[in-house]
């Protein structure tokens, strides 16, 4: 798609509250994904993370080295995991930072990632409502982090009948569903904390241009209206590794039960991947898998760690069974690098000399 195409289709109100609302983004859903197999009909079928497994293992290859020793963030767990499916003989470490249950349907994936970003959000609001000059008071408590949420969803929904300001010169428009990226942006680590709490603060005066800001910035979108390839990458990634329903009302129904686990991003979450409802995406084989990157939760991790069966090749059996998940209590994407000296120092004593925590370690 275009700048200025992504730009509408990122800016597109995801949070309908009537037919004609509903129609525009399914509308913007088609186009999106009629653009794709405009542009890319023939690659679509091999951008899947199978094949970007096998890529890995040609990697491997490359460098001389006759086993892998693999870190994976977030998506890049979820290669991790295909790359032991596929190639277990050829693993001698894996870390799986922030990781992602290969077993989820996609659109009980959208849900949980959903409610992921409501429990950062829940954080980030008790922090800033325990600091000074926070816009939603002062004071944390539960009923005021509640508080917090429920007023950052009114302006979303109000900016998305009546966009915001901002000053970028961009051309975009400061709708609620920029805005909420932009907010969803600022969640992933706690340092960029400080830059949602003024962002919030320039929002409620009716300034959008910080979160615009912080939207862009998760978008990969260039000064000169220009996006990276990552919108496009992500979708189409997405869309390959998973069945994905056709019926609209099957989207409807998941985008009630994410509303519902997570009010102030379901909706928007779910109705992100409705590209992947044309079914213009099919890979040459159905293999379960689903690639995105959000907020994890504990539960996909353990999960992901259980043995799993491969095509013709045994069982991936993981050095650390699920009982030995390492856990940390702490804010953010992912932990490894993230100021947790007890995280950092068991995944290093993994990768380098191949000592496996003991089961139950809880970092702080």
């Amino acid at each position: 798609m275009t700048g200025p195409e992504l730009d509408t289709y990122l800016s597109t109100d995801e949070m309908p509250d009537n037919a004609a609302q509903l129609a525009t983004i399914v509308q913007q859903g088609r186009f999106f994904a009629s653009r794709c197999e405009q542009n890319a009909r023939a690659l679509l079928p091999y951008v899947g993370t199978q094949n970007a497994a096998r890529d890995l293992d040609v990697l491997r290859a490359a460098l001389g080295q006759s086993r892998l020793t693999y870190l994976g963030k977030s998506y890049g767990t979820y290669l991790g995991t295909w790359y032991a499916q596929l190639f277990p003989h050829r693993v001698r470490a894996l870390v799986l930072d922030g990781a992602v249950d290969p077993d989820t349907t996609a659109l009980q994936a959208d849900i949980t990632q959903a409610q992921g970003f409501q429990a950062a959000f829940r954080s980030f609001a008790a922090w800033c409502l325990a600091a000074s000059r926070c816009p939603f008071g002062h004071g944390a408590s539960a009923s005021s982090v509640g508080k917090a949420a429920a007023r950052l969803q009114a302006l979303i929904v109000r900016a998305n009948t009546r966009p915001l300001s901002q000053e970028l010169g961009t051309g975009q428009v400061a709708s609620g569903a920029l805005l909420l990226n932009g907010v969803a942006a600022a969640l992933y680590s706690k340092s960029t904390w400080p830059d949602l709490k003024d962002g919030l603060t320039s929002a409620f005066n009716g300034d959008g241009t910080v979160l615009v800001q912080l939207a862009n910035l998760l978008l990969e979108r260039n000064p000169d209206g220009t996006y990276a390839n990552l919108v496009d990458a992500n979708t189409a990634i997405s869309c390959v590794d998973r069945p994905w329903p056709r019926s609209l009302a099957r989207w409807q129904t998941a985008t009630s039960a994410a509303e519902r686990a997570a009010p102030l991003f379901g909706s928007s979450i779910v109705w992100g991947n409705l590209p992947a409802r044309t079914g213009r995406c099919r890979p040459l084989r159905r293999r379960r898998s689903r690639p995105r990157a959000r907020p994890r939760s504990w539960s996909w991790a353990r999960r992901a760690t259980r043995p799993r069966r491969t095509a013709g090749r045994g069982r991936w059996r993981p050095t650390c069974p699920p009982a030995c998940c390492s856990a940390w209590n702490g804010d953010g994407h992912t932990a490894y690098g993230e100021g947790s000296a007890c995280v950092d120092t068991i995944v290093n004593a993994y990768l380098i000399s191949l000592k496996v925590p003991r089961g139950g370690m809880l970092c702080r």
